[in-house]
């Protein structure tokens, strides 16, 4: 493999950002970690979306021509910057940026790396301090093309260690120690690792020069933090120590034992992990005196190296538990390998790509289609991109109209649009909204993406009229059934003391001494046994109220009880007729049952002006048998509706309010249902029984 293809596939491959732009502000050329670290899902997606790096990519546009300056001075400049990422967050990105010039001398392009190092911002702010320092230094050095071959340097060690995929700890440890050694111009040095909470150093790499120099036959690995020395002082202090003369006092210094390396010059350097020391790196006898430049170059080095190591130690301890996945893995990373190879060469797999993502979104808008909901897309503007059949049937097909036009009859956006807020703020919400005609959706905004990345809202609207409904009604029989269980605790207590009042009014009434006041006393026996069926009506009401089902037709307790219908209809000159169909038997209590239809039928001949006709029919409705009471009277007035079957509401002078609550207990008892239909032609009310 030559020279290009190597560099072609570290481009591709290294987890490092690297880039090229125009001295116009547009980027040439950028590798696939770049593209990531921004967000963006390839580097051709970055290129047509960034046109202008200044405007779209800068948090402080007037960053960029300062760190553009301070590169055309000194050749190339590091610097951390603020950068919005594709979806809108910050990322603090770190650069080292150099400027390329044709052979006139005019520039060509500039090219640099990036690192995201949003994660440690203290060590960030400590490094850009650092760096800030050292372009002060080169800017002021007359061997400035020096110092540019060692950060040069430095970065080819760092990519080297980021292709050090498959070497052990200890080999990167290794090679990292002697690459520290070449950069600061040392001829020793160490590596040890910091159990912070031990408080220990764990030795773990010593350099070529030291194991050669050292004579020292039994050398410690552990050495307690309070037990070290000067070079321990670094992590004491938690910053980076030097000292150019080792034989000048220090009162950190407890010296070396017999057959040490002799030391001249050392510097001593904690490597952070957030605010955790988690490494110290050492070296020593430079030959001229180590400054800021040699604490940044080691920084950078170590830092590099520990994020390996920790990428490292994640996958070794993910594979334990990811061993019967590795296979699968390696042959998905060789997968993408060979995608993003292919997606640099290939434009016309991009066009594919589009026509993949249009297929996907007519299939998303073909299940949105097919949906039993309301729902339609919408954008900023209030124009509608998509809507389904159902959205069509309740308004009417949009035909370049705005939202509110279609679904509200406006000629204006409506205020505090809740698809306004999900625009703005991308957070979903869900609301309830009661039309005119009665119905109650509930309502889902949800913020969604075009594909061409413009945002939309989807809102979809469900209708939960049916589930309202069956609340209402699931608290209205919770209201029967208590006051049905109260009746029953206390309908003992009070017929007790009723019976013996009505026996000492009738055994009044036979004597001569009250036989002036017979009317009165007849007139209290009747009052006390009303009260007595109003008790009877409450014990009704009762969920647990003992039941005698029996095997039998509904059409004959209705054929029994038509009699004494017919008798209260001619008494107020009304009609009743029956249209009985043919109906399976059922399980009922023949004396609820026709206490129940009593009810209905009485409550219908009321509503009935003289001469009109009440209607009562049984018929089979699917798997249900169906009881009907019809009134052709003036219907149910509309302010009452809600208020149908509820104890004690009553229309009537003298009713109790209790019979078609009486009615709406006994069909719960029979595992049965009453509705009912009614308008200015009369009510009909249905009894539906399941067989």
């Amino acid at each position: 493999m030559g020279n290009e293809d190597k560099y072609y596939n570290f481009f591709i491959n290294t987890i490092i950002g690297i880039f090229q732009s125009s001295p116009k502000g547009h980027f040439i050329m950028v590798n696939p970690a770049f593209a990531y670290m921004l967000g963006y899902g390839s580097p051709e997606e970055l290129l047509s979306s960034v046109t202008d790096i200044e405007k779209q990519l800068y948090v402080n546009a007037e960053d960029h021509d300062k760190y553009i300056q301070q590169v055309l001075e000194n050749g190339s400049y590091s610097f951390g910057v603020n950068i919005y990422r594709k979806d809108g967050s910050i990322a603090w990105i770190y650069n080292n940026v150099r400027v390329v010039r044709d052979n006139n001398g005019n520039i060509d392009y500039y090219e640099g790396v990036a690192q995201d190092i949003t994660q440690s911002k203290e060590t960030i702010e400590h490094l850009i301090k650092v760096n800030e320092k050292l372009n002060k230094e080169i800017a002021e050095s007359k061997s400035i093309e020096g110092k540019l071959k060692l950060s040069e340097a430095r970065l080819e060690a760092l990519l080297k260690l980021n292709q050090m995929t498959e070497e052990s700890l200890k080999e990167i440890t290794d090679f990292t120690l002697e690459e520290g050694i070449r950069l600061t111009g040392s001829s020793v040095g160490y590596i040890a690792f910091y159990d912070e909470d031990k408080k220990v150093l764990e030795m773990h790499s010593w350099s070529k020069g030291s194991m050669e120099q050292c004579a020292i036959n039994d050398k410690p690995y552990i050495y307690p933090i309070e037990k070290t020395g000067l070079w321990g002082e670094a992590v004491r202090q938690r910053k980076p120590l030097m000292s150019n003369d080792y034989s000048a006092p220090n009162p950190f210094k407890k010296g070396y034992p017999k057959g040490h390396v002799n030391l001249l010059r050392h510097m001593h350097l904690p490597v952070f992990d957030g605010q955790r020391i988690v490494m110290l790196a050492g070296v020593g006898n430079k030959k001229e005196d180590y400054d800021e430049s040699d604490v940044n170059q080691l920084n950078l080095l170590m830092s590099g190296m520990w994020r390996i190591i920790q990428r490292k130690r994640a996958e070794e301890t993910l594979k334990k538990y990811r061993d019967h996945l590795e296979d699968m893995v390696d042959e998905r990373t060789k997968l993408l390998q060979t995608a993003l190879a292919k997606l640099q060469l290939k434009i016309t797999e991009r066009k594919q790509a589009v026509e993949s993502l249009k297929t996907e979104r007519q299939r998303l808008y073909s299940l949105l289609d097919g949906l039993p909901a309301i729902i339609y897309l919408r954008d900023s503007d209030y124009n509608i991109s998509f809507s389904n059949r159902y959205f069509w049937r309740s308004f009417e097909r949009p035909e370049n109209k705005r939202c509110f036009e279609v679904i509200h009859n406006r000629q204006e956006p409506c205020e505090g649009c809740p698809s306004d807020r999900v625009l703005k703020t991308k957070i979903p919400e869900t609301w309830e909204r009661i039309y005119p005609n009665g119905r109650i959706f509930e309502v889902y905004t949800y913020p969604f993406q075009d594909i061409n990345s413009s945002p939309l809202v989807l809102d979809l609207f469900i209708d939960i009229t049916s589930r309202k409904q069956f609340e209402q009604e699931m608290s209205r029989l919770s209201k029967l059934n208590l006051i049905g269980e109260m009746a029953a605790g206390i309908a003992h207590e009070v017929r007790n003391p009723m019976t013996i009042v009505r026996g000492f009014l009738q055994l009044l009434g036979k004597k001569k001494i009250y036989h002036q006041d017979k009317e009165y006393l007849n007139m209290m026996i009747q009052e006390l046994d009303r009260a007595n069926s109003i008790i009877t009506e409450f014990l009704s009401l009762a969920k647990n109220r003992a039941v005698d089902f029996k095997a039998q037709n509904l059409n004959h307790i209705v054929h029994s009880l038509f009699p004494l219908i017919q008798a209260d209809a001619m008494e107020s000159d009304k009609y009743v007729t029956l249209e009985l169909n043919e109906i399976p038997n059922l399980l009922l209590d023949e004396k609820e049952i026709r206490q129940l239809i009593l009810n209905l039928t009485r409550n219908g001949l009321e509503a009935l002006l003289s001469g009109g006709h009440l209607t009562i029919k049984t018929y089979l409705d699917d798997s249900e048998v169906v009881l009907s009471v019809q009134d052709r009277g003036r219907g149910i007035p509309e302010d009452v509706l809600d208020k149908i079957g509820a104890p004690f509401f009553t229309t009537k002078d003298n009713g109790t309010g209790l019979g078609l609550a009486t009615c709406y207990s006994i069909a719960i008892r029979h595992n049965a249902g009453i509705n009912f239909d009614t308008g200015p032609d009369g009510t009909t009310f249905y009894v539906r029984f399941k067989i």
